[in-house]
């Protein structure tokens, strides 16, 4: 899907829900341009507007639809900021994704990179490892894990991230998780040193709760590993997209 126009520089935000009416983020127009303005404000420039698909849920036809005509009242809203816009989702891995035979209009950029959220309930690693690997095989899909920190079982497993690594995975984080304590930070820390994270997000959803807090989250990875990091992780995210 097109994009407006191109910003070279500034942060990127690779998870968010404000796409207006897709989901359970912006719930109107005016909200989504809140939202965006507010990024803008905190230096973001490239937004990935990664709206939820659940397969289980709805024909992917029927999504791609509804993403179209919210992708269309953005752009063409009055006031929007001059920023780059990458139309994509956050795929449910699910086994009805297999009754698709090309998921690529899921994907972000040119490389068949999809956003994917793993399942929140107790399946064995294993099993969702060999979900992924048969998602990557099927569909020549180069996954990029949403939020790796809301996956307890998998987050606190340094072998377990590992493993999605080597695998072929990049991986993704919520910013607002290096405010969620000392632990958790420093793992997040640890973990983007270590090359085990490869990119950031807000995972906004809204102008209250789930607001798109940006600045707080890069500001502890600056102040923790330096400038290079911060650089990295957008290198990282542009390299996706082309």
């Amino acid at each position: 899907m097109n994009t407006r126009a191109s910003a070279p520089t500034g942060f990127v935000d690779c998870h968010t829900h404000i796409l207006p009416c897709m989901d359970d983020g912006a719930d109107s127009l005016p909200v989504a341009l809140q939202m965006l303005e507010s990024l803008h404000a905190q230096g973001v420039r490239t937004v990935w507007l990664t709206p939820h698909f659940y397969p289980y849920k709805e024909n992917l036809n029927t999504f791609l639809a509804r993403r179209v005509n919210a992708y269309r009242s953005l752009i063409s809203a009055p006031g929007l900021m001059n920023m780059q816009f990458c139309a994509a989702s956050e795929v449910y891995l699910s086994d009805y994704l297999f009754n698709y035979t090309d998921l690529s209009e899921l994907c972000i950029g040119s490389r068949n990179s999809m956003l994917l959220e793993l399942p929140f309930d107790s399946q064995p690693f294993e099993r969702i490892y060999q979900k992924i690997d048969k998602l990557m095989s099927y569909f020549g899909i180069s996954p990029v894990l949403a939020h790796i920190d809301r996956y307890p079982k998998i987050f606190q497993d340094k072998k377990h991230v590992e493993a999605l690594v080597n695998l072929g995975c990049m991986i993704q984080v919520n910013l607002n998780s290096l405010s969620a304590g000392i632990l958790i930070k420093r793992k997040i820390l640890n973990y983007i040193e270590n090359g085990c994270i490869h990119i950031v997000g807000t995972d906004c959803h809204n102008m209250g709760s789930r607001k798109p807090d940006f600045t707080a989250g890069i500001s502890v990875i600056e102040k923790a590993l330096g400038q290079h990091s911060v650089q990295q992780l957008i290198l990282n995210a542009r390299s996706i997209m082309r």
